[in-house]
């Protein structure tokens, strides 16, 4: 038997009723294609995940296919910093999803400090610090990123225009 939950059920947790804190979040929500989902995405939902954060924490939330909505993936990043974060965003391959876009949070400054990676493994570039750059046609979409707010919610607007 699979166990749902629904959208305001999960926020309603994370907000009123989780006082546990975190080392790592990984956020892993769907694609912003209506309001609700947006709302996900909003600067209090994320305000609220950067109280839950242990001061020298990270979160990772992933921000759509970057090859098929930039200005999605930047927004996603820009509403994290103004909910308080720091942010690095990096992409990478996924095979049957394409350039796939992720930020890199923390209440702290961000250094890139990578270690040798001695598994086997099969996307990851050789040096990761690839990851973390950018070809210039991603990066001149960044002026088309919004805040999303509650009283603001866009996200599900510019996801819709960028995939039609």
């Amino acid at each position: 038997m699979a166990a749902s939950i629904s959208v305001d059920g999960g926020k309603s947790f994370l907000i009123k009723k989780n006082k546990k804190m975190y080392d790592l979040m990984i956020i892993d929500f769907p694609d912003p294609t209506n309001e609700l989902l947006a709302s996900l995405y909003s600067r209090e939902l994320f305000e609220e995940f950067y109280h839950l954060l242990n001061e020298d924490g990270l979160l990772v939330c992933q921000s759509n296919a970057l090859d098929a909505t930039p200005p999605v993936f930047w927004s996603i990043g820009l509403t994290l910093e103004q909910a308080g974060f720091h942010t690095k965003q990096y992409h990478t391959i996924i095979p049957s999803f394409g350039d796939w876009g992720f930020q890199l949070a923390a209440k702290k400054e961000i250094t890139l400090k990578f270690q040798k990676i001695e598994v086997p493994h099969r996307t990851l570039p050789r040096e990761l610090t690839t990851l973390f750059a950018f070809p210039p046609a991603y990066e001149e979409y960044k002026n088309k990123a919004i805040i999303n707010s509650e009283s603001n919610l866009k996200l599900h607007e510019i996801f819709r225009m960028e995939n039609i």
